[in-house]
């Protein structure tokens, strides 16, 4: 890709490994918002590759921006590393970009090409052990990521994060002294999400204890044996009695219930009849569903870390996700103010919510002062 007569800068960005649920998702809305922001581009001389591993992301494609369809980085470990050491060195010096975002944490050192990402992966910033991470997770993100975050400090140019508890991280613990930006991606209402729900979990929320609903998958890190546990002994001494409605597959009983994953087109039917979100994670940017659940003016009880410290402040009840004693005590504390506690979207703290445009942005700022 030679140099465009009138196009300032060429800029490739590389989000091949985000094929799957919230990472997928940012990529599909980064290119629905290029798509509806093309005189910022036209106006901003920027021309933009996506090289992208899911082949329906192609269909956004325009003037301003080229999606090309590589799913090598999806195959064996041999050919994710030959992709990200070899094939994208290479192609940023054969195609004359000037300049590389990659929305997966790292970066390729390529001399002559400005480098900036997108750092989305809490794992290496947050203080698990071992045992509370799967043996590959702890390999793959608590080793080798790490170990790749420090080592481009060297040469990154810029960051992009999504939250303060990220970028205090990357200053204090890894020592980077690049800009680093805060943009929390914007969440879209749900108000609209509202298909109909399966049979069974809608007569699962129409029962009369109190109901708490966990978004969550089977990573260890998301604490779900210790919350299981938590309401298991909340019921056992305590009224009213609390039910969970947790998004896995098993068994249920009178006080779990396993609903599996639920559509998100389908989302906010399960949020409004809910009575609060509990959210137990050792770990998170951000967590999507503590701000969805703020807008829902839903009641949040949460782990006392510094992820949902930032996005729920005051709105929230907060336990040492690490004892169960703890969360039990909260699920008391709630039991005995239910239904009086809830956190609205009116007090929701829009700080540092930006769109997907102001990553572009941040890049131009470092284009005008640090010219190529």
């Amino acid at each position: 890709m030679a140099k465009r007569r009138g196009v300032s800068m060429n800029i490739l960005v590389n989000a091949t490994a985000l094929n799957e649920r919230g990472a997928f998702s940012l990529v599909k809305s980064l290119l629905v918002e290029i798509n509806k922001s093309q005189d910022f581009f036209i106006k901003s001389k920027l021309k933009l590759e996506f090289l992208v591993s899911r082949k329906e992301l192609c269909e956004y494609e325009n003037e301003s921006v080229k999606v090309r369809f590589d799913d090598r980085y999806k195959k064996s470990f041999l050919e994710k590393w030959k992709f990200q050491n070899r094939f994208l060195p290479n192609y940023l010096k054969k195609e004359n970009f000037q300049a590389l975002l990659s929305l997966q944490n790292y970066v390729v050192n390529v001399p002559g090409i400005r480098t900036f990402a997108l750092i989305h992966q809490p794992i290496p910033f947050s203080n698990l052990s071992f045992f509370e991470l799967e043996f590959s997770n702890w390999i793959k993100y608590n080793l080798l990521l790490k170990r790749i975050i420090i080592d481009q400090k060297k040469y990154i140019n810029g960051v992009i994060v999504q939250t303060e508890w990220m970028k205090s991280a990357l200053k204090k613990k890894f020592g980077y002294t690049c800009p680093i930006q805060i943009i929390r991606p914007p969440v879209g209402s749900i108000v609209n999400n509202t298909a109909p729900l399966d049979k069974n979990l809608k007569s699962m929320l129409d029962s009369s204890e109190i109901k708490l609903f966990y978004p969550t998958n089977n990573e260890r890190y998301k604490n779900n044996d210790r919350l299981i546990n938590a309401i298991m002994k909340y019921n056992e001494l305590n009224s009213p009695k609390i039910s969970l409605l947790i998004t896995l597959e098993g068994n249920s009983n009178e006080f779990v219930k396993f609903i599996g994953k639920v559509s998100y087109d389908s989302i906010y039917n399960v949020y409004k009849n809910v009575d609060a979100l509990i959210f137990p994670s050792m770990t998170e940017t951000m967590g999507f569903p503590l701000l969805e659940a703020q807008q829902c003016g839903l009641s949040v009880l949460a782990s006392d870390l510094p992820f949902a410290r930032e996005i729920c402040g005051l709105n929230a009840l907060y336990f040492n996700p690490r004892d169960i004693s703890s969360i039990v005590a909260q699920l008391v504390s709630f039991s005995k103010i239910y239904p009086g506690v809830n956190s609205g979207s009116e007090i929701f703290d829009a700080k540092n919510v930006g769109t997907y445009l102001d990553y572009f942005k941040f890049m131009l700022k470092d284009f005008k002062s640090n010219p190529l």
